[in-house]
């Protein structure tokens, strides 16, 4: 390095120093420092553009010796000389290279740990113990060309070696309890190599059934972090009913709690203390060893077949009704469901005692009586009068099948309701919109998708079901067009793709959709990632959106609430009938005449009556 270039670097440094308004006497011993480090690159025949952290050190150590050589000591405060150089030195290297220190690969896996360590609940002192001794243990493998994913046990012995050797050459004499020392900076490692690789120190071997759930959580769509916690559980789960000669195959919840709590043991004797979030540390045991018990069993956790005489005859019960339904009756799977729970538990009411076939077949009007009046209180009317239906045909079928000796189906008195006896719930255009607006303006993954669900209820009408089952197939993106399967008809229609949905629809299957083999549309964001399972998963997502643009609703609003808002607009845009039954999917005309119950000032207007409201005294017969 020329000379001129010594004095134009400090020149450069003043200027610096000057806009940062240093004053004069802070200014003279920066300068100072910087020209004797520039000399010294001069000597070195180094460019201090090249410089890195390693020469800075370097020349640190140069001038500490200088300093003890002729004091005859070490400075008194090593931390305070140390900052008279690295002030000035910091402020040159940053000048000359734009930034310093300079970025290091490690810095983005510290501040990850540093999170991690966070959510764990440890405190700031503690995350930044570990996050220093995590440095040092990256230098260390950046030196030697090992990856933190690829470490092994003898690596982190021949670490701990080293940083003894460099420990005790900085501080003769120390540490006084090796063991101790090596304590506190194994804790920082061990936490920084569970953190990368899931678990530590690795198990020699891995079952084949660990195996086999890594391998579903990976197609599951959980991230690797996620999958190395649930596989590490797995694996001492497994290690802990080999212990006790439990097969595999035969743990049930039982055992998973006894597994957890000896894990609470151990973390409170390792500890000294419970989790911060004990709910959600043992639900994170739970969960884990759930999913693994289900990819190993199918079977497993299924109510097992009772083996008293009472549970086994309501089973026959249960079954036989079943098979009424379809076969006779031929109602559908959902209303099998629905059926076969209220029976199962009127059934379950009755007790032991009376289910016995003999005292079975005199049930009476007592027991129904008995059953409802502790069933229905807390019910709405339209439920009261389903469970009043449930129950009847319950009563048909155990009076056909001679299992009750009397028909009992006309004691069942339920609520009457009236068709069309209220107007149904629906959103304004006011608050359609306001949902939309706000959706929209959440441009994270889950927001596209909602923002896209959303729209298409509030442009097509669409049911709850019909977007929970729309498919990739469904869209023909060269026809501009959508397949919809009514879930209520079964009927297979297409409608007009428009283009706000379609662009919503194209936004959010290229940046938002996971990358998974499923063929539905909207997945859940989070794994396991599958479909909705249930359509008031939908429901769920409206009732988010509405809190969120300070909606409040006056009894149910959910995606009918979309349904019956499309059909008023359209009303309300003289569409014909016929037009908007067709869009909504019903077979009859008939079945779209309840949305005119919404039109009630067109209706007024022209003073014509509401369906389903009382009939004037001046009408006909």
């Amino acid at each position: 390095m020329a000379a001129k270039s010594v004095e134009y670097w400090v020149d450069r440094l003043k200027e610096q120093l000057r806009r940062e308004q240093l004053a004069a006497l802070s200014i003279d011993p920066y300068l100072r420092v910087a020209r004797r480090f520039l000399l010294h690159l001069q000597k070195c025949n180094r460019e201090v553009q090249s410089v890195g952290p390693s020469d800075l050190q370097m020349y640190l150590r140069r001038q500490r010796y200088r300093y003890q050589r002729r004091y005859g000591r070490l400075p008194g405060c090593l931390k305070n000389w140390r900052s008279q150089y690295t002030g000035s030195l910091h402020r040159l290297l940053r000048l000359a290279q734009g930034q310093w220190p300079p970025t290091s690969p490690d810095d983005l896996m510290l501040e990850k740990f540093a999170t991690d360590l966070a959510a764990r609940g440890i405190h700031l002192p503690a995350i930044r113990r570990y996050c220093l001794h995590a440095r040092f243990f990256l230098g260390y493998l950046r030196n030697r060309s090992l990856q933190v994913r690829c470490v092994k046990p003898d690596d982190v012995t021949g670490y701990f070696r080293v940083a003894l050797r460099i420990y005790q050459r900085k501080k003769p004499g120390l540490p006084r309890s090796r063991a101790c020392w090596r304590h506190t900076r194994r804790q920082a490692v061990y936490s920084l190599l569970r953190f990368a690789q899931g678990e530590w120190p690795p198990p020699s071997v891995c079952p084949a059934s660990c195996e086999r759930f890594r391998d579903y959580l990976e197609k599951a769509g959980y991230n690797q972090q996620a999958i190395h916690l649930r596989v590490r559980v797995a694996r001492q789960f497994v290690v802990y009913l080999d212990k006790r000669c439990t097969p595999l195959r035969a743990a049930g919840p039982g055992e998973i709690a006894d597994f957890v709590r000896t894990r609470l043991v151990r973390y409170r004797r390792r500890h000294g203390r419970l989790p911060g979030n004990l709910e959600g540390w043992w639900s994170s045991y739970t969960a884990a060893l759930r999913g693994f018990l289900r990819l190993i069993n199918p079977c497993w956790c299924l109510p097992r077949p009772p083996t008293d005489a009472a549970g086994q005859f309501r089973v026959e019960i249960i079954e036989g009704y079943k098979r009424w339904l379809v076969d006779v009756r031929g109602l559908s799977e959902a209303t099998l469901r629905k059926n076969g729970g209220e029976a199962e538990r009127f059934l379950s009411r009755l007790g032991a005692d009376r289910l016995d076939p003999g005292a079975f077949v005199h049930l009476g009007v007592a027991d129904i009586d008995a059953y409802l009046s502790w069933r229905l209180p807390i019910l709405r009317r339209a439920t009261r009068y389903g469970v009043c239906d449930c129950l009847r045909s319950l009563l048909n079928y155990l009076y056909s099948a001679s299992l009750i000796s009397r028909d009992l189906a006309g004691e069942v008195k339920g609520p009457v309701l009236f068709h069309n006896d209220e107007i149904p719930r629906a959103f304004t255009e006011e608050q359609v919109a306001s949902l939309l607006a706000i959706t929209r303006c959440d441009r994270s993954a889950k927001g596209l998708r909602d923002y896209s669900m959303l729209l298409m209820l509030a442009t097509y009408g669409l049911r709850a079901g019909e977007i929970v089952h729309l498919r990739l197939d469904d869209i023909d993106w060269r026809a501009d067009r959508i397949r919809i399967q009514h879930s209520k008809t079964g009927v297979e229609a297409f409608v007009p793709l428009v283009a706000p949905v379609g662009e919503a629809l194209l936004k959010y299957l290229q940046e938002a959709r996971p990358q998974t083999p499923r063929r539905e549309v909207f997945l859940r964001m989070r794994a396991p990632i599958y479909r909705f399972q249930t359509v008031s998963a939908l429901h769920g997502v409206i009732t988010t959106r509405m809190k969120q643009a300070g909606i409040v609703p006056r009894g149910r609003h959910g995606t009918h609430a979309f349904r019956f808002a499309r059909a008023h607009s359209l009303l309300q845009a003289s569409v014909s009938l016929k037009s908007i039954s067709d869009l909504l999917g019903h077979l009859r005309t008939a079945s779209t005449e309840s949305y005119l119950r919404l039109a009630t000032d067109n209706l007024r207007s022209v003073s014509l009556d509401i369906p389903g409201g009382p009939i004037s005294a001046e009408s006909g017969p």
